[in-house]
């Protein structure tokens, strides 16, 4: 089976942040920083005098820096290189997954994808654990989730569809 996509910027930005939330360390790194936030809300509650701002300040800087380094990260590279946004062609078969796009082609036995990931709106092939490529859900049928589903079954990859 083939899908066709083609993403634009704002789609390139998203997928950016989707990959960034998926990382186990990433959701570690926001887990702690939440819970600095959280004990420092609590200390407030309890005695309005004994926090101050400053206890505020770098567990909102923690929170906010990723997804702003990731979202000028994005921007930058759609600056430099309009190749993301050309139409992609992600080639499904029972023995490989390819990637075809104006300028490459690329195809990976199933033993080389690390896994699948499916979303609210992405489809996330991992090639390892820091680099995935994202197919829109718009772009596809449940139909193809389906075969997908049993293909990555036979050839034994992780994944959560």
């Amino acid at each position: 089976m083939t899908i066709k996509t083609r993403l634009s910027d704002k789609d390139y930005i998203q997928l950016s942040l989707v990959v960034l939330y998926q990382k186990p360390a990433i959701k570690l790194f926001i887990g702690i920083a939440l819970a600095v936030f959280i004990v420092a809300l609590f200390g407030l509650i309890a005695e309005p005098g004994s926090v101050t701002i400053s206890n505020f300040i770098l567990p909102v800087l923690i929170l906010a820096m990723p997804p702003l380094f990731t979202w000028y990260n994005s921007k930058k590279m759609l600056r430099s290189n309009k190749l993301v946004t050309k139409p992609y062609d992600y080639i499904i078969e029972a023995d490989s997954f390819g990637i075809s796009g104006e300028l490459f082609n690329a195809r990976f036995s199933w033993d080389k994808i690390y896994k699948v990931t499916k979303t609210k709106k992405w489809l996330l092939v991992w090639q390892h654990s820091q680099l995935a490529y994202g197919i829109p859900l718009r772009d596809t049928w449940d139909g193809e989730i389906a075969a997908l589903k049993d293909i990555l079954i036979a050839n034994k990859v992780k994944n959560n569809l």
